[in-house]
């Protein structure tokens, strides 16, 4: 071959490649669904691809077929561009995209997701995506919603990679609202039990508050409805009057604010029903607002009792009443519906509920604890000089004001109150439960329940202290939800566990290091290690502990079993490694330890099974469950065949 003609062919070469990867680059970016609904079916950026819900190493690229690959498993894309569009083919179904979304919606597809099967579902969501940063790449994204059944938020927080993408699974009982906040943005979507979903988010476009229209992309479950959800909310927020409904609840007298409430409350009610006339909107979204803006009024009312007299105190809470006419009516836009516990404002008014406010509310409480301990007192064997400080103490409360419903033991009382402290607190404890199922006697099922349960959470499990046996004697005639009732008990029996069993045969809690697959491989050298990745709260990881009991009967040669928890409570871990029985070394991640092990290995959801061999190379891919039960054990024992 001549000089001339090795040249042209060296020319040839690199106009083919060149060509590849113009291909290639010519298909990155975003692309959409051209119905309307402006779903993200595929993102392709430089090494990575976003493709159902999920993100996917480009492994390579010729003649139009994209392979990719997520560690889980592998697939072929098969892409041609005309245009501004592009066709993708992917397991015999072909579909044709766009590249930008469309700004007619008035004619766009809406979303068909039922949600009405997922309350008090207990699974995890599974959410990665990409962010897209304005300058500096945060470290961190959050993930926090309410609950309605307990004190407080829950929060979730992961590492967010140099190049934007991130990963986050946290578990759900119900549909509802979830807070992400990452950088500059925070922003709600919405999420349901057992989902898996993706998102772009571009940081750059949250800068105009909550009245302007977010750079978010949506992929997998609720993606079409999130972007309605998306477009819709910033139309609400104009119209909101949040500020104006603030400085009302602290300068109109209650039944001057309630009737403003009621008015507003109407006014967000027209809003949204004159937007879904005009603009095609899912069942669900429907539902959700509607919902949303109702419990949102009753829990401003509520609200009203302790932030009225705000401004005037300092800032201090000092609570106000408000007429039995009011609370009922703040009781009528609580129905006996399931649906909506979904809602954002939902688990504020259920909190509202647990905690009594109002002065003649705590005046009664109060009075009732007063008599109680007084006749406790009294009918202890004590000296005439306590007799006497007794009583003394007995006129001073009752002429005291501001009491809040509590007690006052100081002076000469605060020995005799240490003295009979345990007993002392439980007569309070008491007339706090009474007072609650009072109050709560004539509310609905769906209303009882989460107050009930949200009680017991914030005065008992959150501070580590038994349910007391009146209260679990009680719960059984109070008509709760079901689901809600068994979680209660199951709560009340997990407390017993940890409280009893010390100690569990075979059960070893172990300190896990900085690196965890290492200090694996270097303890078990020479031994087949069966890594069991789970969290307290995932219900398939909990339904194969039996399973793995099965397994372990068989007295596999070489074979060891290592549970590690993540994600999760330490103090439900505890619980969960007694009352399973899982005998094998246990370990507990934290967030910084689990953030480093989900880098290392790429977790995609609860379960997650794997194996070190006898070598020391980590296997993920095709691991048996326990469930798959003689299947797993050959696969074990092939493992474990091999020197």
């Amino acid at each position: 071959m001549n000089t001339k003609t090795y040249l042209l062919f060296l020319l040839l070469i690199c106009s083919l490649l060149t060509a590849k990867a113009q291909d290639l680059d010519d298909l990155k970016g975003n692309w959409y669904t051209r119905d309307g609904s402006n779903e993200l079916q595929l993102m392709i950026a430089e090494d990575y691809a976003l493709y159902k819900a999920g993100i996917w190493e480009i492994v390579g690229f010729e003649n139009g077929k994209l392979k990719l690959n997520n560690l889980d498993s592998e697939t072929e894309l098969t892409l041609k561009r005309d245009g501004n569009t592009v066709e993708l083919k992917a397991d015999g179904v072909s579909i044709v995209l766009q590249n930008f979304k469309s700004k007619n919606i008035a004619d766009r597809t809406v979303g068909t997701t039922d949600v009405s099967n997922d309350f008090f579902k207990k699974d995890q969501v599974v959410l990665q995506g990409v962010f897209i940063a304005k300058d500096t790449m945060p470290l961190t994204i959050s993930i926090i919603y309410n609950h309605a059944f307990s004190e407080g938020q829950k929060k979730f927080v992961e590492e967010v990679g140099e190049d934007g993408r991130f990963k986050v699974i946290f578990p759900l009982a119900n549909p509802q609202p979830i807070m992400v906040s990452v950088g500059d943005a925070f922003f709600y979507y919405l999420s349901t039990p057992g989902a898996k979903q993706a998102m772009v988010i571009d940081e750059a476009s949250f800068g105009g508050g909550w009245t302007t229209v977010k750079k978010i992309d949506f992929m997998g479950d609720l993606a079409v409805e999130n972007e309605e959800f998306r477009v819709l909310q910033p139309e609400y927020m104009k119209i909101r009057n949040y500020t104006e409904s603030d400085s009302l609840q602290k300068a109109l007298e209650p039944d001057a604010y309630m009737d403003y409430r009621l008015k507003l409350w109407q006014s967000h009610h027209r809003f949204y029903e004159n937007y879904f006339d005009s603009i095609p909107t899912s069942a669900f979204i429907q539902d959700y607002s509607l919902r949303d803006v109702r419990t949102y009024a009753a829990d401003d009312l509520r609200r009203y009792i302790w932030l009225h007299n705000q401004d005037r105190s300092g800032g201090r809470i000092v609570p106000v009443d408000v007429s039995d006419e009011y609370l009922d009516k703040v009781v009528s836009l609580m129905p006996d519906e399931i649906g909506d516990l979904m809602t954002d404002h939902y688990p504020y008014l259920t909190r509202e509920f647990t905690m009594p406010m109002m002065p003649r509310e705590n005046k009664v409480i109060h009075d009732l604890k007063l008599d109680y301990v007084y006749d406790f007192l009294s009918n202890k064997a004590v000296s005439e000089g306590n007799r006497l400080t007794v009583n003394q103490w007995r006129e001073k409360e009752l002429e005291r004001e501001n009491t809040y419903g509590s007690l006052s033991f100081v002076g000469d009382m605060k020995p005799i109150f240490e003295a009979n402290k345990e007993e002392i607190l439980d007569i309070q404890k008491k007339v706090n439960w009474d007072h609650l199922i009072n109050k709560v006697s004539g509310l609905s099922a769906v209303q009882r329940s989460s107050i009930i349960a949200t009680y017991l959470d914030m005065n008992f499990a959150t501070r580590g202290i038994q349910v007391p046996d009146y209260i679990q004697a009680k719960l059984e005639d109070l008509d709760l939800v079901p689901s809600v009732l068994d979680g209660i008990n199951q709560n009340i029996a997990d407390f017993e566990i940890l409280k009893n069993a010390r100690f569990v045969q075979g059960v070893e809690i172990a300190e896990a290091s900085g690196n965890i697959l290492s200090e694996l491989k270097s303890k078990y050298k020479g031994k087949v290690v069966y890594i069991d990745v789970w969290a307290t709260w995932c219900g398939p990881c909990i339904g194969e502990f039996v399973n793995m009991k099965r397994i372990k009967e068989s007295k596999l040669e070489d074979v060891v079993y290592v549970y590690l928890c993540a994600q999760s409570d330490k103090k439900s871990f505890d619980i969960m490694v007694k009352k399973h029985e899982l005998t094998g070394d246990n370990y507990f991640l934290d967030d910084k330890q689990y953030q480093k092990f989900d880098l290392e290995v790429g977790i995609s959801g609860f379960p997650t099974y794997m194996v070190i061999t006898k070598d020391g190379k980590l296997v993920r891919e095709g691991i048996k469950r326990p469930s798959a039960g003689e299947e797993l054990v050959k696969q074990l024992q092939g493992f474990a065949s091999r020197n």
